[in-house]
């Protein structure tokens, strides 16, 4: 049974014909010329039946329907059979014994009653299989690939433009114009306009990294420019002018994506001593060094119920803050007290003093 081309060479050199040796195939008898008078009218012709099996690739179906086909090469050990746009690639079977052939006697009342009767015997049979044709140009380019380089230096382009072989080696050679033997397989390097140049935006593009370096840049800088996934560097005068970084700690460049930018800048306030015009205080995380820390003194006054009020003194080192009052009422305290714009104000240490009664 045919199963491949190297089998189809062996049964080409070893292989029987349909009817063995010395048999010729013609497509009528007027093509025998001369040898026509070697026969006798007398003589009855001789007819051989051979059965085709052509296997479970083709249907049933369409096989009734195609009107046309061509057998090629009866008198070789591969005969061709083409049906339709099928080609089909055969070999003499040997059988033990004759074949039948029934033909087709349809039922008019009953179509479904079909009766086969016995027609002919035949001891012949040529199994097929299916193919695919290819050019013999093709072929030869597929055994012989084109050189990747010729003698004048040009890159060989062929098959298609979109398509391009990379290797992430190191003896590949970065130049997409030049190709040597580390490319992969030793097949050729496939380019076109599409592998030579990319489409869309060059990787990185609008991705730059904006550097600040004067703490004046830092208050005209406009986060609307800014893209999402930019991030921003400040130099060593920028963050002393924050006051991110701890007295005596060493200054080097911080980056800090746009988010992070923001939080950083909306933490300060705009006007007063805070501001970016003035001393900026520290930062969250560096709130709680101990070098920030004071104590802080509450003092309470008791009295009267008109006339009791209570102070907190504020830290020595810390900024000024806003004072918080509310109106009196029966039975409240009157309270000034001066607090950070902090949610949670680190006060540490609260002492409480002794009740006294008004003057």
């Amino acid at each position: 049974m045919l199963q491949s081309a190297e089998d189809a060479r062996r049964v080409l050199e070893q292989g029987q014909s349909l009817f063995g040796p010395g048999w010729k195939h013609v497509n009528s008898f007027d093509d025998l010329g001369e040898d026509e008078d070697d026969y006798e009218d007398e003589e009855e012709e001789e007819e051989i039946y051979v059965t085709l099996d052509l296997g479970e690739t083709i249907d049933a179906k369409a096989l009734q329907t195609e009107t046309q086909y061509q057998l090629i090469g009866l008198d070789t050990p591969l005969p061709f059979f083409k049906l339709g746009n099928q080609i089909f690639q055969g070999q003499s079977t040997p059988l033990i014994g004759d074949e039948v052939i029934l033909g087709l006697e349809r039922n008019h009342e009953n179509p479904h009653a079909a009766s086969h009767p016995p027609l002919f015997t035949t001891s012949h049979r040529l199994t097929f299989r299916g193919i695919t044709l290819q050019p013999r140009s093709q072929k030869v380019k597929t055994e012989h690939p084109i050189p990747s380089s010729g003698p004048d230096g040009q890159t060989a382009r062929s098959l298609t433009d979109d398509i391009s072989l990379s290797q992430s080696s190191p003896a590949t050679s970065s130049n997409p114009n030049q190709a040597g033997p580390s490319d992969p397989f030793g097949l050729p390097r496939i380019g076109g306009p599409s592998a030579t140049k990319a489409k869309g935006r060059p990787r990185g593009s609008g991705r730059s990294r904006k550097i600040l370096n004067d703490p004046s840049e830092l208050e005209t800088f406009d986060f609307s420019e800014m893209r999402p996934h930019q991030s921003v560097e400040l130099g060593p005068k920028v963050i002393e002018s924050l006051g991110i970084a701890a007295p005596g700690d060493s200054l080097v460049p911080l980056t800090l994506s746009k988010k992070e930018l923001e939080r950083v800048i909306s933490d300060w306030p705009s006007t007063g001593s805070g501001s970016r015009g003035g001393k900026i205080r520290s930062p969250r995380n560096h709130r709680d060094s101990p070098s920030r820390h004071a104590s802080a003194h509450v003092r309470e006054e008791s009295g009267d119920v008109n006339n009791v009020g209570a102070e907190v003194i504020e830290r020595s080192d810390a900024p000024t803050a806003p004072v918080v009052t509310h109106a009196r009422g029966a039975g409240d305290v009157d309270v000034e007290m001066r607090l950070e714009e902090d949610e949670d104000p680190p006060w540490q240490d609260v002492q409480e003093g002794e009740d006294t009664a008004p003057p």
